[in-house]
């Protein structure tokens, strides 16, 4: 069956709906909507809805499926742009599911639900449910659920991307893509090609993620109310294979595609570092942390601990405070972090803030807390590697320097990482490779290009005597110097004096700067 085929199909049953409706023959319409809603979801979802209202409440009440997929539609973001119930009433807590075909519908919607509502954690785990529940549900009623499973998982592809899990989503994602081809679903296939190769984008394979974009190409955009969906996840992983490549032009034309993500996009924390590489690429960090700071508000609701928006982000903003020389309020985004190591994003640019506030040690000993060796994550572990080099050097440890920058060049030479060689100075490129003489022709591919570096060498940060404590102190209580210069026994003189270079460490201009700066580096407590 050819994919024109399965979409004429499609409209034939969405009209046999129709007709059902008009007649007021709840079964039949029941039994359509049953047998089709997510190939209906993902056409047409407004259609869908508007044709599931039609059907009376008292008569939906009995179908588990026909209530979920109401369920869904009176919160899901794509209809009406708000939080859900927080947390969403548990569907399979109202209605009697008496087959796992319905056990199967139901939790997979519940699913759905959860992660609109940024539950990611809890719908991670009612998907990894399904995914054994879905063999006793292709048991039971065989026909009806393998045509609905590539639709389900490429969604529980996308919910395990969410939460953070990437080699789960990729496993998904590659069972949805197979059986999609299997079924000639075309747009199935894209979609999970699109999931697969953002993820390998993630981690830092560019050559994997660039296969799966082949893969997208061969199926023709279907044109769905989800088509936007599916199409960022390819665009977002385009863009970084080719930052990826140094081909900054290309990655900035692909960015263009992805444009800005709306309130309902789930895919917002993903497109926001794409634009934040380009950013750093370009030596244009301001405008993206401003960017970034603006949407993560804006998605205040999905940006929770369970959400890899989180650590992801965090690690962002820090590179981006790095690359503008704000290491204070880098190094205090840092300290909120209570495990960096959680997460390779995080580790990475932590161990990166503390080689360039000059910390080498502390550098050091968080690179030794990397534990993704089972786990593909090629970018983070070359450029802790990089930066564990460069610490090794200045801490005159030039045995333990070569040895992994020799690594570091290794895993370029892998994978096509060019761009990871920008995150350390060309002048600590130049030494270590003198030193060790890799041979590396990544490297070789990065010099030739005109790349600009990340981060500066070295980052300051922000130091108060004890003495500018408590003028900083007294000077939130919005006292007077006059009244500073008694509580502290000093002349006014000694004040002005003291509150100048204050003001000069801070970067402020007056009282109000000064305070506004001190907040955000975290050397004076908010009320």
């Amino acid at each position: 069956m050819s994919s024109g085929t399965n979409n004429k199909n499609l409209e034939l049953r969405q009209r046999a709906l129709a007709h059902a409706l008009d007649a007021q023959n709840w079964t039949a319409a029941i039994d359509i909507a049953e047998l089709h809603w997510v190939e209906m979801l993902v056409d047409n979802g407004g259609g869908l809805r508007s044709a599931l209202q039609r059907i009376p409440a008292d008569v939906a009440a009995k179908h588990p499926t026909v209530l979920a997929v109401r369920a869904l539609f009176d919160g899901h973001p794509f209809v009406t742009v708000g939080v859900l119930a927080d947390p969403p009433p548990s569907i399979s807590g109202l209605v009697t599911i008496d087959t796992p075909k319905d056990e199967l519908n139901v939790g997979c919607i519940e699913s759905i639900m959860l992660r609109m509502a940024g539950h990611f954690e809890q719908s991670a785990a009612v998907t990894q449910r399904l995914t054994h529940l879905s063999r006793s549900a292709l048991d039971h009623s065989g026909e009806v659920v393998s045509r609905q499973l590539p639709f389900m998982r490429a969604q529980w592809a996308i919910t395990y991307q969410l939460h953070g899990m990437l080699a789960e989503s990729t496993i998904e994602a590659r069972l949805a893509y197979h059986d999609g081809l299997s079924q000639q679903i075309g747009f199935v296939a894209r979609a999970a090609a699109n999931t697969i190769a953002l993820n390998w984008a993630m981690v830092g394979e560019p050559l994997h993620s660039l296969h799966w974009s082949e893969c997208e190409k061969r199926h023709a955009e279907h044109g769905g109310w989800l088509e936007p969906t599916f199409r960022t996840a390819g665009r977002v992983a385009r863009t970084l294979t080719f930052l990826d490549a140094l081909s900054v032009d290309d990655a900035l034309s692909a960015l263009d595609e992805v444009g800005y993500p709306s309130e309902a996009e789930e895919l917002w924390a993903f497109v926001m570092y794409a634009h934040s590489q380009c950013a750093l690429a370009r030596g244009d960090a301001f405008a993206a942390l401003s960017l970034m700071r603006r949407t993560v508000s804006a998605h205040r609701h999905q940006h929770t601990v369970t959400s890899i928006s989180l650590p992801l982000l965090q690690a962002t903003e820090i590179d981006l405070l790095i690359a503008l020389g704000e290491g204070s309020e880098a190094l205090a985004l840092a300290e909120s972090i209570v495990d960096p190591a959680a997460h390779p994003w995080t580790l990475t640019s932590v161990v990166r803030l503390r080689q360039r506030i000059g910390d080498n040690k502390t550098a050091v000993a968080l690179c030794d807390q990397f534990g993704w060796t089972l786990e593909s994550h090629p970018r983070a572990q070359m450029e802790l590697l990089l930066t564990q080099a460069v610490a090794h050097w200045e801490l005159g440890e030039t045995h333990f320097a070569t040895q992994v920058w020799s690594k570091a060049c290794k895993i370029a030479d892998q994978t096509g990482l060019l761009r990871s060689f920008s995150t350390i100075s060309a002048s600590d490129i130049a030494l270590l490779d003198n030193a060790a003489d890799t041979g590396s022709q990544a490297l070789s591919e990065f010099r030739k290009a005109s790349g600009v570096e990340s981060f500066p060498r070295v980052v300051h940060i922000v130091t108060l005597t004890d003495r500018e404590h408590k003028v900083l102190t007294l000077l939130k209580q919005e006292m007077t110097q006059v009244a500073i210069a008694k509580a502290l026994y000093v002349s006014v003189n000694t004040v002005r004096s003291q509150l100048r270079t204050l003001y000069r460490k801070l970067g402020a201009h007056n009282r109000n700067d000064a305070i506004r700066r001190a907040h955000a580096l975290k050397l004076i407590p908010r009320a």
